[in-house]
């Protein structure tokens, strides 16, 4: 199981369940993860078990790309080309 920053933890199967990751502590996404409960806000640090499953978030921005920590960066429309040339001045 891995999951990200934004992804959601539903315990045990029951949708009932379900909380935020809001901290994911190991590079590779694998648990436990920090989560907080959606029916009253607490925050707790959770390893999931064997009927838990993660839940990307619905949709992601239009043109956007999520990295790993669960931040957000839009998509400027150029190529790496027209990136390099614009550093260098020649556009």
């Amino acid at each position: 199981m891995y999951a990200h920053v934004g992804d959601r933890l539903i315990a045990e199967g029951d949708a009932a369940r379900t909380g935020l990751i809001v901290g994911v502590p190991h590079d590779d996404g694998s648990p436990p993860y920090i989560v907080k409960w959606l029916s009253d806000g607490h925050i707790a640090m959770v390893w999931p078990g064997d009927f838990a499953r993660v839940v990307p978030p619905p949709s992601y921005p239009r043109g956007g790309r999520r990295h790993r920590e669960g931040h957000w960066s839009l998509d400027s429309g150029t190529d790496a080309s027209a990136a390099e040339s614009s550093k260098a001045g020649r556009l």
